[in-house]
């Protein structure tokens, strides 16, 4: 089975917010081959169908009504239920429609008075919606959905006809999804608007839209990928622009930011490939996010009334019409590819103050072509990048803070007066084998040595005291981390990485001979994808580890000979990806705890076997068991028998 990833962490929880609907091409996974489901309230013994029920459905905690969870079916009318088991349905929940693109007209009875975001995703064919007249919640007019009080719409059906509409004079607020992938090209917005929610006009054909005078707030890809808008005039009154709003808006060519915006986070304008002027009015952006404008090649100018304190990873990058921004003494940190790629840019000004510079930061720039030798460093004494073809490299004296050197370098020695490696100092040299580094290095940044597939070993140095998150991700070669004599700060333990109070677990070499590896006792914690990628590794045990009650992202993905992994019996939590693709994962039983499952937890745990579901499960993310073979065992009125019928898992209740 292929799983499309999702753009926004979408989790199933028990209480959702009411939002919006609408659909587009990204989907949650499908269920698993084992389509076999109990969709009765009955007692604990398996009940496997041989036809799945038209509707899958659940009690909620005090069995006084029904939510549905998944629409079996391959009507193109369908029509909502009054009642399911004799309950009355009041809840559509969120994946209710994820293999049922067919449907073109959804009947809603009066009983509903709530429906999950994002509900009607995937629905391209939806043309039109009712609603009852005597339910209290919703109301539909000319197809489509309001609240009931008219205050907020919730979804313009994708398959609806029309080229322009007009909101009604009272709606304050774009539910998410309200239009995504809509046909519309114009819509005429009210000055009532207050709020446009997230995705709200993702992926719709929309070319041109007057905002509220109101308006205050546009959330998470509102309008990402509407490349058909050519212009949008922000209000005085806008306040925020969320994660990557005007994401994909190729069509826009030139963007004024108001006087009262004070936020403008990752992606605002990233690929916005037609744009060539902006205008930041606001001194209240003081910061570049990451990936503001990443990819917008025509982009000529772009002028903030404050000194920038910040750039951040990739906010430039790519924008190679790009032919000045003005820096200050006041910079003080400069992300990973930050202008990379900016060939027009002249004459910038980089502070000798100014250290903190992440790798490529600013390759293929006129400034780095300026500074001539075999090494390009700063006047601050940071090395950007090494020019030749040497394979063997040895950092010259006065350099005090790396920030790359070259990708097809083998050995690199670094000497004594360098304090830090920047983020991203060595990520993506495949071919470093080895580096020698000195006492006098204090600070290893952010993925430092990310995808360094050929490193074999690694010494912490022993003035070292902070190490970035990510540093050793991908480094598959790896069969000892070690720790100078002197260092206060690490240790290492059997060739795995901890801090010194052995609190925390960093990072497990990926290439050691070890089969089998038991935490000591004491630990706390185990970083994000410390022991992803492990190559011998059949059995982990985190027993005498009693605090180790949680673990976050990636942390055992993809180790292909993983079998046993033991947790205390209070373990509560996995983040998301954290044993995806442990295709030899069967000696593991989940916790009578359980409270959290990450995003796509289990998938691909194709050996994972039968499991009991805590009644405790607070969230579930999706796809947390993709592509597993067992049957779950769930507690009746709780969230895991709602997501094991929510994805047709198969199941038995206890």
């Amino acid at each position: 089975m292929t799983r499309k990833v999702l753009l926004i962490l979408l989790v199933v929880v028990l209480a959702f917010a009411l939002t919006g609907c609408g659909g587009g091409d990204e989907k949650a996974p499908a269920a698993t081959a084992n389509n076999t489901a109990n969709n009765t309230q009955g007692n604990a013994a398996p009940q496997a169908t041989k036809k799945l029920d038209e509707f899958n459905y659940v009690l909620n905690s005090t069995a006084e009504w029904a939510r549905i969870v998944r629409y079996n079916g391959d009507a193109t009318a369908v029509t909502i239920p009054e009642k399911l088991g004799g309950k009355p349905v009041k809840e559509i929940g969120a994946y209710t429609f994820v293999t049922a693109q067919q449907v073109t007209e959804l009947n809603i009875p009066a009983s509903v008075t709530k429906i999950d975001d994002p509900s009607f995703s995937d629905l391209p064919n939806l043309a039109k919606i009712t609603v009852a007249e005597d339910n209290i919640g919703f109301a539909a007019i000319d197809d489509v959905l309001f609240h009931k009080k008219m205050k907020t719409i919730y979804c313009y059906p994708q398959g609806k006809a029309g080229d322009s509409y007009t909101l009604p004079d009272t709606i304050t607020t774009i539910a998410a999804k309200a239009f995504y992938h809509s046909q519309l090209k114009s819509v005429v917005m009210p000055d009532t608007v207050t709020k446009i929610l997230a995705s709200a006009f993702e992926g719709s054909k929309i070319e041109q839209i007057n905002l509220s005078a109101k308006l205050s707030q546009i959330y998470e890809s509102a309008f990402a990928d509407c490349s058909g808008l050519t212009s949008i005039v922000f209000p005085e009154k806008l306040t925020s622009l969320a994660a990557n709003s005007f994401k994909g808006c190729t069509g826009l060519t030139e963007i004024t930011v108001p006087a009262n915006v004070g936020v403008m986070d990752a992606g605002a304008f990233d690929g916005c490939t037609g744009l060539k002027k902006v205008d930041i009015q606001t001194t209240s952006l003081q910061r570049v996010s990451a990936n503001t404008f990443r990819g917008c090649s025509a982009l000529e100018s772009v002028s903030y009334k404050t000194a920038i304190l910040g750039i951040a990873d990739e906010a430039f990058s790519g924008c190679a019409a790009l032919k000045e921004f003005e820096l200050t003494d006041a910079i003080a940190t400069l992300g990973r590819s930050a202008f990379a790629g900016c060939s027009s840019l002249e004459g910038l000004y980089i502070p000798d103050t100014l250290t903190d510079i992440g790798a490529h930061a600013l390759d293929g720039t006129k400034y780095l072509e300026s500074l001539a030798g075999d090494y390009a460093i700063t006047g601050g004494g940071v090395l950007l990048a090494v020019r030749g073809e040497g394979k063997e490299i040895t950092v010259p004296a006065g350099v005090t803070c790396i920030s790359f050197t070259r990708a097809d370098a083998e050995r690199v020695t670094v000497p004594e007066g360098v304090t830090v490696l920047n983020a991203g100092a060595f990520t993506d040299c495949t071919a470093l084998k080895a580096i020698e580094l000195p006492a006098s290095l204090t600070s290893i940044g952010a993925d430092a040595f990310k995808n360094c597939t050929s490193l074999e070993s690694f010494t912490v140095p022993a003035g070292t005291t902070a190490i970035g998150s990510g540093c050793f991700q991908n480094c598959t070669a790896v069969k000892e981390y070690n720790v100078a004599e002197g260092n206060v700060t690490f240790t290492s333990d059997s060739g795995v990485l901890y801090d010194n109070s052995r609190k925390l677990l960093i990072w497990y070499p990926s290439a050691s001979a070890m089969t089998s590896y038991s935490m000591p006792y004491g630990p706390v914690g185990i970083t994000d994808h410390a022991i992803e990628n492990v190559a011998n590794l059949e059995s982990f045990n985190a027993v005498e580890a009693q605090g180790v009650q949680s673990i976050d992202d990636y942390v055992f993905a993809n180790c292909p000979k993983l079998k046993t992994v033991k947790f205390t019996e209070n373990f509560s939590r996995f983040g998301a990806h954290a044993f995806e693709g442990d295709t030899a994962l069967s000696d593991f039983k989940l916790t009578a705890v359980m409270t959290v499952f990450g995003e796509y937890a289990f998938a691909g745990c194709t050996a994972l076997g039968d499991q009991s579901v805590s009644a405790n499960l607070g969230k579930i993310g999706v796809g947390t068991f993709e592509n597993t073979n067992g049957t779950y065992t769930v507690f009746d009125l709780t969230l895991g028998e709602e997501f094991v019928k929510t994805w047709n898992l198969s199941f038995v209740k206890k």
